[in-house]
């Protein structure tokens, strides 16, 4: 499995909300459906994602430090 994320703008800000897309392949280079959690390093839910169109998706989250 292959998953690239691309933050809106090129930059995570700490405390702005910001937009990020993501791409999933699998190991042949398709695309792939995928979901899951961003976690932070208390152990919180800081986001979560799910593709939903040929491995292609997006969410939304606020960085801390």
């Amino acid at each position: 499995m292959h998953l690239s994320v691309f933050p809106e703008g090129g930059a995570l800000v700490t405390g702005l909300e910001i937009r990020v897309y993501l791409e999933a392949k699998n190991l042949l280079g398709k695309p792939a459906d995928v979901a899951g959690r961003i976690i932070d390093d208390q152990g919180n839910v800081a986001a979560t994602f799910e593709t939903w169109k040929e491995g292609l998706g997006r969410f939304t989250f606020t960085p801390s430090t």
